[in-house]
């Protein structure tokens, strides 16, 4: 049996006392901090709007990340959007040149073989279809506009890795994210204005 006075100062069942509530708030303190740092990371990959006392406190890419990551990816896309835009447009050229200018001569030999007549008018219906790919395609400038934001973000790129103006500087690696970026915001903008004038656009690239 026990007295009131044991009771008063027993501990309720499951119930820390002394240095158990001090190991027990230290691991709720612990807990609350690694939350709170996860939470912070998961901001900072889904690119949310943080306080900027977080944000300052986030570490930022290195401009040797942004190179591997992100500028190499998307230099390497343009080269090999621009090469497969040219390509298609030279065969698709050669092939209208070549049935056009194959007509004429056909429908002369037409007059001693019908055959040939034949001829010329498949040749003839080949050479309106790749006119109408040309048009409606619009592989020309989709090369020529791959091929100038490649250009772009290659002399930006070397220029940077020699340090050459404007990137001499102390702010040299957050002025290589704005002009690079910047390079390939104004090939999306063009892009949205092909789509808007109703002509066939290229594939946007991958952001």
């Amino acid at each position: 049996m026990t007295s009131d006075a044991d009771a008063q100062h027993k501990p309720w069942p499951g119930r820390a006392t002394g240095a158990g509530v001090r190991r027990l708030a230290a691991m709720r303190c612990h807990m609350l901090s690694l939350a709170s740092a996860g939470f912070a990371g998961q901001c900072f990959a889904l690119n949310l709007s943080l306080s900027p006392a977080v944000t300052d406190s986030l570490p930022t890419a290195s401009p040797q990340h942004y190179i591997d990551n992100r500028l190499n990816d998307q230099l390497a896309w343009y080269r090999s959007k621009a090469k497969e835009a040219k390509n298609l447009y030279h065969r698709i050229a050669v092939t209208q040149f070549a049935t056009t200018a194959a007509v004429p001569v056909l429908n002369a030999f037409g007059a001693q073989d019908s055959r040939f007549i034949y001829v010329a008018s498949i040749c003839a219906a080949i050479a309106a279809v790749s006119m109408g790919f040309l048009a409606l395609g619009n592989h020309q400038q989709n090369w020529l506009r791959y091929r100038q934001a490649a250009n772009s973000l290659e002399t930006i790129f070397w220029l940077f890795k020699n340090g050459a103006a404007p990137f001499n500087g102390p702010e040299r690696g957050r002025l290589l994210v704005e002009r690079a970026e910047d390079v390939m915001a104004q090939e999306s903008g063009q892009w949205r204005s092909e789509l808007t004038k109703g002509a066939a656009p290229a594939p946007l690239r991958p952001v």
